[in-house]
């Protein structure tokens, strides 16, 4: 022990020597440190207290549906926060933040030419206001309307006559910007690099004025389009984007684009006039069983967007045991072994390497993350070891979840030569997936590779599951949607199938927000690819055979924004809201869902407003209140409060009082 001689009046302090066993160890079970407070002593049943002495102790937790402090101080009781109606939030459609962490049920739907949330108040019902190109846009009483027409298709090689006419596309977005009219904030936007959870409607920028979807042929229409010199168009599916300036549209009249106008971009360069041309950044693990790669030259990607991740272009490769770009090209291994380089992509393409070869618990999950976090992942025949650890034994399928839940697997059971694939056109799963099933098979028709309506010969087809997964995420269908499937005398399996990220099977329900996609194939584009070939002297010429065009929907399909298309209204963020927890809308009457958060440190969400994270009801202590002077209290509502620290031989609890500073006297 210390002893100290203070002169003027003789006393003799005596000052234990504590170890930092007694006073520094960390508090648990609610046994305190320095023995001034426990939880028992203060009747706490949650949150921390402070143990007197500078340090806290963990009196526990409350149940989901409960509050620390929400009736007395270290108590847990029922959420105070009430939540709220539609009406009480002024909302006339969408969903609004019930105040609470919840959403309010459909506040209902816009009739006649309103649109939700076009007007100045959020989920309300508003005419669209009229300002720029919409000035431009007329009447046409007694006349036909002004109309903009086009087909819009792949990018299609520049040489025809060695390729073929390019395939039309599917389920592009198409609309007139209204954004040079407005602040520079209503431009269409650079996309931001990395992979993002994006919807339809974040996707998209620009402040569309008119829109329309292309239909199976690639076909579509504008209608009440802004005439005049100079109209502004876009053209979007997904991150795949052209715009380009019509020079002149007539009123009242139908203005026909050309084809040169209306293919996807082949190039970051675009055409010449182009306004601005965007590909997806695509990564490639090259597989010597398959030449997945070749699909996206021979739909028209220019050679000079094939580099190594080094470069510049927008396919880049990494090396399994298929192609190469160079020397220089990486190992598979170093996209799969890094989230970080994983994440810089948008889309990622595992091709067959021609056997199983397991993948780790941490890479599966590094992949299982990238997809929910909007990534789309493309897996051919053995890449399903990316969806399941089964080595074609039974009970093997037993990871990675929720991955290996999407289809009965047992991998490895049939290889054939050939199977009619029929096109799963069935009432199965969501009505907007089954609306892209059937496009598929019209698509199919439209471009030759299918002669009788929903069937197309497959040539190199396997077996390793027996079904997708029957387990309803929701009451609306299957997490995973089969596309193609094969129904030969003995040989019956699902071919293509693929899921939308996050995924959950019951007890969990169905995330709120899915933007991203998973597509498994299998079977083979072509048995053609030679190991360790340099890019592209492995890829034939010639137009696409009747199996790569069903490779190339595909593929575009796996590109394309998960979820509604967009409308009129601006959706926004939970910052632009004001909210930092809890679920929210964009302000728009589609069905996005924001996640803005959880609280911690005893707040839940609407105890501090709408949307906000605070303790409520509950009255938070402070250190006044206790006459506290040091160390950490409980403030009562489930946080802490730092009352400081002692000066000079001070020690907090010393003289046997919690949280004062004191002397230790023995």
């Amino acid at each position: 022990m210390n002893t100290r001689w203070w002169w003027g009046s003789v006393v003799v302090l005596t000052i234990a020597c504590q170890s930092t066993k007694d006073f520094g160890r960390p508090p648990g079970n609610g046994v305190d440190p320095c023995g001034l407070v426990t939880c028992e002593s203060t009747g706490a049943s949650c949150g921390p207290v402070g143990d007197g002495c500078g340090l806290t102790l963990g009196c526990g937790g409350c149940a989901e549906s409960e509050v620390c402090g929400a009736s007395s101080p270290f108590t847990c009781g029922v959420n105070p926060c009430t939540p709220r109606t539609c009406a009480e939030a002024g909302a006339t459609c969408g969903r609004v933040p019930d105040g609470c962490g919840g959403l309010t049920p459909d506040c209902g739907t816009c009739t006649g030419d309103q649109v939700c949330g076009v007007g100045a108040v959020s989920n309300t019902c508003a005419d669209v206001p009229c300002v720029g190109l919409c000035q431009q846009q007329n009447a046409c009483a007694s006349q036909p309307r002004t109309t903009i027409t086009g087909k819009v298709t792949a990018p299609g090689h520049a040489n025809t006559a060695v390729f073929g006419e390019p395939d039309p596309i599917f389920g592009a977005l198409v609309f007139v910007p209204n954004g040079a009219a407005g602040p520079p904030t209503w431009g269409v936007q650079p996309f931001s690099p990395g992979v993002a959870c994006e919807s339809c409607s974040s996707v998209v920028t620009g402040a569309p004025l008119i829109t329309t979807v292309t239909a199976a042929d690639g076909t579509f229409t504008l209608t009440d389009a802004p005439c005049g010199t100079d109209i502004p168009l876009v053209i979007q599916l997904g991150r795949w984007r052209r715009q380009i300036t019509i020079p002149a549209v007539a009123c009242c009249a139908n203005t026909a684009l050309a084809a040169k106008q209306t293919h996807l971009p082949r190039d970051r360069g675009g055409e010449p006039g182009d306004v601005r041309s965007d590909l997806p950044l695509i990564a490639v693990s090259t597989g010597a069983a398959d030449t997945l790669h070749c699909v996206l030259r021979k739909i028209g990607i220019d050679d000079d967007e094939f580099t190594n991740p080094s470069g510049n272009g927008r396919v880049r490769f990494y090396q399994d045991n298929g192609a190469k770009l160079d020397a220089s090209t990486p190992t598979a291994s170093t996209l799969y072994g890094s989230a970080f380089e994983l994440d810089d992509y948008d889309m990622v393409l595992f091709e067959c390497v021609g056997d199983r070869q397991p993948k780790s618990d941490a890479e599966q999950k590094r992949v299982i993350n990238y997809a929910n976090a909007g990534g789309r992942v493309f897996a051919t025949h053995f890449s399903y070891v990316w969806l399941t650890d089964s080595d074609g034994t039974a009970g093997s399928n037993t990871a990675p979840k929720p991955f290996s839940q999407t289809a009965s697997w047992l991998v490895d059971q049939i290889l054939a030569d050939s199977a009619t694939g029929l096109v799963d056109v069935s009432l199965q799963g969501d009505p907007a997936t089954r609306t892209r099933r059937v496009a598929f098979s019209t698509w199919l028709q439209n471009v030759g590779a299918s002669t009788v309506p929903g069937q197309i010969p497959v040539n190199v087809v396997r077996k390793d599951a027996g079904a997708v997964s029957t387990v309803p995420a929701t009451a609306a269908g299957t997490p995973a949607q089969r596309w193609l499937f094969a129904d030969d005398p003995g040989f019956s399996a699902p071919l293509q199938f693929t899921f939308d990220t996050p995924v959950a099977y019951p007890p969990l329900q169905r995330p709120a927000r899915q933007c991203g996609r998973v597509l498994f194939n299998d079977f083979h584009v072509s048995d053609s690819a030679v190991p360790d070939a340099t890019f592209p002297t492995e890829c034939t010429d010639g137009p696409l055979t009747p199996q790569e065009k069903t490779l190339e929907f595909m593929l575009f399909d796996l590109a394309s924004c998960v979820g509604p298309q967009p409308t009129a209204c601006s959706p926004k963020s939970c910052d632009q809201q004001g909210l930092d927890c809890g679920l929210a809308g964009t302000g728009c009457d589609d069905e996005t869902v924001l996640d803005c958060g959880t609280c911690t440190n005893g707040r839940f969400c609407g105890g501090g407003g709408i949307g906000l994270c605070g303790t409520g009801l509950c009255v938070p202590r402070t250190c006044e209140d206790l006459g506290a002077n040091c160390g950490v209290i409980g403030d009562g509502c489930g946080g802490t409060v730092d009352c400081g620290t002692c000066e000079g031989n001070g020690t907090c609890g010393g003289d046997s009082t919690p949280n004062v500073c004191g002397i230790v006297l023995l």
